[in-house]
């Protein structure tokens, strides 16, 4: 669904001359009357090669480019980078990366991402704090395709490696930045260079600090609000009689504030320390620290009209107009949510880098530890009603999902540099990721279609008796590798890798309940007897054992518990797990051939085997169920993949042109469905994942990068990909717990589906042009165009009519810069999506529920205004 019209007929022609010619890489600045700059990378985490010569599916992004786009964070990068496209996860303010048609579309907390991010070869373990500030950033490099043999932790859709700039070792300096922009944008920027002894030892504080109001409006419409009884333990039957009035909702209508909703609060810093003890040995170490108190983000209810969901039925039909202006949120405090007070995540860290040069071989070693707690409110549904009587929310689905997590990694890498043939770099990889979780939710919606007056209980029962999820779990993952090349002449190289990882993983939880059923000692504990939702989750002091032994019967032994209780309207049964640990062992590799046609002509064709680790899901227990079909964890994933690459430079390097052939098989690929429950005569639905899934993907990726004339730069980018389901059978059996709660059977067949997150076309196109001013300042204009295809984003339970897409985009964005003459002062004038397209970046569908959204930045523009002094110039 498009809202506007941007693209057109000249940017559609623009993108498919993209196609036909190739895609650019963007390599830094442009020094006028030069040839293309020669660029160097690390991934073959040896030494710094050339990127023309490196047998790899990477591109590199420097610090000027992303200056020169005046890029918030790192997702800007997925314009400049082929096969790489950047979204978010619903509802959330956290990264949905996808390269070649893997992208992770939850915001599961146990489960790895198949595109890895690391920052200063730290393993950012959550898709939540993934989002970089982009201030710091000396390099990236994306490397697509599987990872794994040379470094961090496995992936098997590819890999963002950040580095940071370091410390100033000589020269005492800095650099300020200060920008305003639309939706009341500020942003303030510092960092400063402090040599306490030069060349032996200094330090960098920089610090970052963004607020805004946000783009969107709590403007939702809904209603006119239909109740009807569905239980028969409640007196439903047929027609009017199963019809019930809720005081001072059934029938009424409204909308929302229309206030602003969606800003950014966020501040972010790093303090690093550079000591070079020796000519051979430096040491950084760096303490981080974020604190985000963002809106919470809100929703739009997207629910299709006239679909079989029940927001249809209930009279929550999708706003029309502009889906800005038709957000929702109730902002609601109570009940632990604190959502009109916004998100709240807190990030401390530490770590250590060291590179020691020994010889012929360098050794590395990364040490770091992460503490990342969050608060994550959110009104789920795209509607905010309220109580017309009393002015009091309707909760249909609040939620907040609060987590803490710890994470400590250790990694040593030897690497060779030898004179001869052959040079490997090897070592080992651990990583300890422990997170908590618990999710607090609102289930309002469920007193629509309860008659629990008729059992003389409050008819908004649920709307006000917050029900509680808590788990957790232990992850370890150790692994060694190996990885190295052979020069068999001037023109032939060969080279393998291999990785042997073992992961282990633990989990801990307990079904969602009333908070008046986790405490066998106090039956009258509520939500209010709580500062915290992670409270909940302390096993010692709340269990969830039987609080009535009368009507709760032990079906496991006492170390591995089940409570079955008997149901007791508005309260759920309890039960409770605990010890369920796997373990899983497994290789990945890669071998590669390369071949140095002539001076400006290398190929190179690779093989390799990627792994992402099976694990444990935090939704296990939302249907109040626990049964091995739900509570067995997700396997392995595996990803094969055949790669033929050539990398050229032609007319005395003014022009580089690298295409790129790719075909992947993933086996055993990890997907999530929605599973419906029955207890207590209400319909209630579970996130689950198989490993139900067999996937081909292929395609085709390009980079052009052509110096036109001395001052006029153009670059390409562009991908067409090819990734669908060979196999993708759902087979879910009905089952009936001993209480009577019901699991109803789930056989669907989606093989031939499109994978979510996998555009079938998308390409950037990118012109520069320099001037040198008659003062000798210098000014920069950048035009970007950027198209990416309609692409699915879930799988609906309701069918292939309804599932949820993110739209075809075509964005326009422009650029001038000014830089004085000494390089002290600059200025920067930009605005983005000129062609104020709306385009969704997230898109779900709740089981038959609903189906919510959220949308990309409108136009935007603002300006930036810069100054660096001493060493910062």
């Amino acid at each position: 669904m498009r809202f506007t019209n941007g693209c057109t007929a000249a940017a559609m022609s623009a993108a498919m001359a993209v196609l036909t010619i190739g895609s650019v890489q963007n390599v830094g600045a442009q020094e006028a009357g030069a040839a293309l700059e020669e660029v160097t990378v690390s991934a073959t985490r040896r030494t710094e090669t050339n990127l023309q010569v490196t047998p790899i599916s990477v591109s590199a992004i420097t610090a000027g480019d992303l200056e020169r786009t005046a890029a918030k964070d790192i997702s800007a990068m997925a314009l400049q980078v082929p096969g790489f496209s950047a979204s978010r996860i619903t509802a959330f303010n956290a990264a949905s990366f996808a390269m070649r048609g893997v992208g992770l579309t939850d915001i599961i907390v146990y489960q790895d991402s198949p595109v890895g991010v690391q920052y200063d070869d730290f393993v950012m373990p959550s898709v939540q704090t993934q989002l970089l500030d982009t201030f710091d950033v000396a390099s990236a490099e994306v490397l697509r395709g599987p990872q794994g043999t040379t470094f961090g932790k496995n992936t098997t859709g590819g890999a963002v490696n950040i580095r940071s700039k370091r410390p100033n070792m000589d020269t005492a300096g800095g650099e300020l930045r200060i920008s305003a922009g639309k939706f009341g944008e500020q942003q303030y920027q510092a960092a400063v260079d402090m040599p306490v002894a030069p060349g032996v030892f200094s330090m960098r504080a920089v610090g970052s600090y963004i607020k805004s109001d946000g783009y969107y409006k709590l403007g939702a419409t809904y209603g006119p609000i239909s109740s009807f009884n569905t239980n028969p333990a409640l007196g439903a039957t047929t027609g009017a009689a199963s019809l019930f009035t809720i005081p001072g909702i059934t029938g009424t209508s409204g909308r929302g504030t229309g206030e602003s909703a969606g800003g950014q609060d966020v501040f972010s810093g790093r303090l690093k320390a550079q000591w070079n003890a020796s000519e051979n040995l430096t040491a950084l170490l760096q303490f981080e620290v974020m604190k985000d108190r963002s809106d919470a983000v809100p929703s739009f209810n997207d629910t299709p009209v006239g679909a079989p969901y029940l927001w249809n039925f209930l009279g929550f039909t999708r706003p029309t107009g502009d889906p800005l202006n038709n957000m929702a949120s109730t902002n609601r405090n109570d009940s632990l949510l604190e959502m009109g007070k916004g998100q709240k995540i807190d990030v401390e860290g530490a770590y250590l880098n060291l590179d020691w040069k020994l010889g012929n071989y360098t050794l590395y070693s990364v040490s770091g530890y992460r503490k990342q707690d969050e608060h994550l409110p959110n009104t789920y549904t795209g509607a905010a009603p309220v109580n017309a009587m009393t002015g009091a929310p309707l909760s249909l689905f609040d939620a907040t999902r609060d987590t803490t997590r710890i994470t400590t990694q250790q990694e040593l890498r030897i690497a060779s540099n030898l004179d001869g043939a052959f040079n490997f770099v090897g070592g080992g990889f651990y990583q300890r990721n422990d997170a908590k979780f618990c999710v607090v939710q609102l289930l309002g919606f469920v007193d629509l279609i309860q008659n629990w007056g008729a059992a003389g209980l409050p008819q908004q029962l649920l709307n006000n008796l917050p029900q509680v999820l808590c788990n957790e779990q232990k992850s370890d993952s150790l692994a060694g590798f190996i990885d190295g090349d052979f020069k068999i002449n001037e023109k032939f190289t060969i080279g393998a890798g291999i990785r042997y990882t073992q992961d282990e993983k633990e989990w801990t939880g307990r079904t969602q309940t009333g908070f008046s059923a986790i405490d066998p000692m106090n039956p009258n504990l509520s939500a209010s007897n709580f500062t915290d939702p992670l409270q909940a989750g302390n096993w010692a002091l709340y269990p969830g054992a039987p609080f009535n032994a009368a009507t709760c019967t032990a079906s496991f032994a006492t170390a591995n518990s089940v409570y079955t209780c008997a149901p007791v309207l508005g309260v759920a049964r309890t039960l409770n797990f605990s010890n369920l640990k796997t373990k899983w062992s497994e290789p990945s590799w890669r071998v590669t051939g390369s071949w140095q046609i002539n001076d400006a002509a290398f190929a190179y064709l690779t093989v390799s085997e990627g792994y992402k680790a099976g694990g444990y899901n935090d939704q296990t227990g939302t249907s109040g169920i626990l049964v091995p079909e739900l509570t067995r964890p997700v396997n392995p994933e595996f990803a094969r993949n055949y790669e033929l690459g050539f990398k050229t430079e032609w007319m005395d390097k003014r022009i580089r042109f690298n295409p790129t052939i790719f075909y992947t098989k993933y086996s055993d690929a990890q997907r999530a469905a929605n599973v419906i429950t029955v207890k207590q005569g209400a319909q209630f639905q579970e996130t689950v994942f198989y490993n139900a899934a067999e996937v081909t993907s292929k395609g085709i990726e390009v980079e052009l990068q052509a110096a036109v004339t001395d001052h006029f730069q153009v670059r390409v980018a562009a991908s067409k990909l090819d990734a669908k389901y060979d196999s993708f059978i759902l087979n879910q059996p009905a089952i009936t717990a001993a209480d009577g709660s019901q699991i109803i059977a789930l056989n669907q067949n989606l093989s031939g589906l499109p994978v979510p997150r996998s555009p079938k076309f998308s390409a950037s196109l990118t012109a520069i042009y320099n001037w040198d001013l008659s003062d000798s300042s210098k000014l920069q204009l950048t035009g970007e165009f950027y198209h990416e295809d309609a692409n699915l984003f879930y799988i609906s339970a309701a069918g292939r009519a309804y599932d949820a897409y993110l739209d075809a985009k075509d964005l326009i964005n422009l650029s001038l810069g000014w830089t004085s003459a000494n390089g002290q002062w600059s200025a920067r004038l930009y605005g983005k999506n000129l062609s104020d397209e709306r385009y969704r970046v997230a898109s779900q569908s709740v089981a038959t529920l609903w189906t919510h959204s959220q949308f990309g930045e409108p136009r935007n523009y603002g300006l930036q205004l810069g100054y660096k002094f001493g060493g910062g110039k």
